[in-house]
């Protein structure tokens, strides 16, 4: 079956809808009520990004459980993995401080610039 050129953009092009519950269809994890605002959007977005959060976790504790093996003799892997663990830890410290941006806001604390 042949597909004129309308008919596979048509078919590739994604749906409004369906991508709003592919969105909604994101791993969502509960966000602490201090950082909880009263904005509907605000909140799923931070839930987003607390579920990134608790990804990079995971992350981090299987990076660390590779380099606590007593196998982990090879110093290029070994360095590797301490470049990953600090990169991973990076983005988690990122995520908390945009997770922390709302409260900041609301409370009136200046936003740190580092």
């Amino acid at each position: 079956m042949s597909f004129t050129r309308k008919e596979w953009q048509d078919r590739e092009r994604p749906d409004k809808n369906n991508s709003q519950t592919a969105y909604e269809a994101l791993a969502q994890a509960a966000v602490s009520a201090g950082k909880v605002t009263t904005d509907p959007d605000w909140d799923r977005f931070l839930s987003y990004i607390q579920a990134a959060i608790e990804k990079q976790t995971v992350v981090v504790n299987s990076l660390h459980a590779a380099l606590a093996e007593p196998s982990m003799v090879n110093p290029d892997q070994l360095l590797e993995t301490k470049i990953q663990l600090i990169r991973v830890q990076a983005w988690i410290d990122a995520y908390e401080e945009v997770i922390a941006i709302p409260k900041k806001l609301k409370d009136g604390i200046e936003l740190s610039s580092n």
